[in-house]
């Protein structure tokens, strides 16, 4: 099953539920069989808008997730978009999509891991994979109606879970699989990507006449979502500012990609720690320099690189300078222990550089970083 075919059937459960209700049996695979028809009947009559609906609120789903993994940098330009007080509770709700992840998903570095996922998210939204229109409205009714199938609650969450997984199978096959365990099922919550879409989705049948009058029997009162504030002042951002509001997403966009291509570069890093470790940086460069190693990459000359023992003694005192650093210091400092990695394989100590190398893949999530 496709995203856009999964998340639509996610986004419509509530619409399953009230067919459900309509029939006024229990769930369970006669009904969902019940639903599958009068949903066909319902979607039917309005497919162009029903369609519309869905793509828009997929769209402004994904937007929604964009801005939570752009964090700061997205608040710091839209500055004044939103009214006093909103914009700190949604930074307080958008702050959850990272804080709190399991450190098996996010590695080492949560903020890496962030600047990936945004990429990621751009690429995907690009290349098309994120918004459209839902099959035909045969198989959207049937996508929709699984959930029917179970009386079970228990059930129905595991399908549920079933049909996130696949949004996260479908972004890992395509090749974001950063953004693929960042949209992946934890526990009850089915995140915040399932949240905005059903949020979205409702708000835009309650504005049009005739989608209301259509799915009126599925929009009976809910309870609200602690997030539907922050959703309802996005609500109005997009339909107000939208184009502002993409203007900024693809400017943070290229700043993290721009930053997250030069993760592995020692004069970058230097910079960005300032006086900091300073002489250090200094040294391990000049010595870069001399050998002509001033490159992020290990190419196979360069364990050839040394010749003499006093090059391979100054390379022990960078060395063990580095060392000397705190560990919780040097595990912030992936471009520098690359660097310390590559002058190890030049003086001949492979064993070191391998675990050096080791380390700086778990400092890292860029791909190629890694590589």
């Amino acid at each position: 099953m496709s995203i856009i075919q999964s998340l639509s059937a996610l986004a419509l459960r509530p619409v399953t539920e009230g067919a459900i209700r309509s029939t006024g049996m229990a769930a369970g695979a006669l009904v969902a069989d019940k639903a599958v028809r009068f949903l066909v009947e319902r979607f039917t009559d309005q497919s162009q808008r029903l369609g519309d609906a869905l793509a828009a609120s997929q769209d402004r789903a994904w937007k929604t997730l964009e801005m939570a993994l752009a964090g700061d940098s997205f608040w710091s330009r839209a500055k004044g978009m939103l009214q006093k007080g909103e914009d700190g509770a949604l930074q307080s709700h958008f702050r959850e999509v990272i804080v709190g992840l399991d450190p098996k998903i996010t590695g080492a570095n949560p903020d890496g891991f962030r600047a990936d996922c945004l990429i990621e998210l751009r690429a995907a939204r690009k290349s098309g994979h994120l918004t459209g229109k839902p099959a035909t409205v045969e198989e959207l009714a049937e996508s929709a109606s699984a959930f029917a199938s179970f009386d079970d609650p228990s059930q129905q969450l595991l399908a549920e879970r079933k049909a996130v997984n696949a949004i996260a199978n479908a972004l890992t096959t395509l090749g974001y699989p950063s953004l693929g365990l960042l949209v992946g099922p934890r526990g009850d919550d089915p995140g915040l990507i399932v949240r905005a879409a059903r949020y979205y989705f409702r708000r835009a049948v309650e504005d049009d006449p005739k989608l209301f009058q259509g799915l009126s029997f599925a929009l009976q009162e809910q309870a609200r979502d602690a997030q539907d504030a922050g959703f309802d002042a996005l609500g109005k951002l997009f339909a107000e500012q939208g184009q502002r509001l993409e203007s900024i997403l693809v400017e943070v966009g290229a700043v993290v990609a721009q930053t997250h291509s030069a993760v592995l570069d020692i004069q970058t890093e230097l910079s960005e720690q300032g006086a900091q470790n300073k002489e250090i940086y200094d040294a391990v460069v000049a010595m870069q320099k001399k050998l002509d190693m001033m490159h992020s990459e290990v190419r196979p000359r360069d364990s050839l690189s040394i010749r003499t023992d006093a090059e391979r003694e100054m390379v022990k005192s960078v060395v063990a300078r580095y060392r000397e650093l705190p560990p919780e210091e040097r595990s912030k400092l992936p471009a520098l222990l690359n660097a310390i990695g590559q002058l190890e394989l030049a003086s001949g100590s492979f064993g070191e550089a391998k675990k050096d190398f080791a380390a700086v893949a778990t400092m890292v999530v860029d791909h190629k970083a890694k590589a």
